[in-house]
């Protein structure tokens, strides 16, 4: 299984990886990696050779235009992911999602999630996001 083989590649990079149930009947089950450094993702096994990996950023300020125009602009600079938030009980979820389709190949994985860790840099790096986005008031 493709997300079991890209668990395993995050394992041996440092993540904790754990196996969870969906509480949603029928859902997949799907793995959680963890790692003090890159984060917390999650990864799920969509269909046979389609594995979306996710990771979500939460922030206490609510929803804005500035934030709305911010995450388009994000997504234009972006390699493999997509942004967007999700109104939260308090403040929004930033979530990027990357779709990794094919066989697991090591070396084509490794690319792929360097990519992923660069638009995840891009978001904190680019223009007004620890403004728009901080969790200071």
């Amino acid at each position: 299984m493709l997300a079991e083989q890209i668990a395993k590649h995050m394992e041996y990079f440092g993540f904790q990886i754990e196996r969870r149930e969906s509480k949603k009947e029928g859902a997949p089950s799907y793995y959680v990696a963890r790692s003090e450094e890159h984060g917390t993702y999650r990864i799920v096994q969509q269909a046979p050779y389609f594995v979306l990996l996710t990771i979500g950023i939460h922030s206490n300020r609510e929803p804005s235009p500035e934030m709305a125009e911010f995450m388009n602009e994000l997504n234009a600079k972006l390699l493999v992911c997509r942004a967007w938030y999700e109104k939260a009980e308090k403040g929004v979820v930033v979530l990027f999602e990357a779709p990794y389709m094919g066989l697991y190949k090591k070396d084509l994985f490794s690319e792929f999630f360097d990519h992923v860790r660069s638009d995840r840099r891009a978001m904190r790096t680019a223009g007004d996001c620890e403004k728009i986005f901080s969790n200071k008031e």
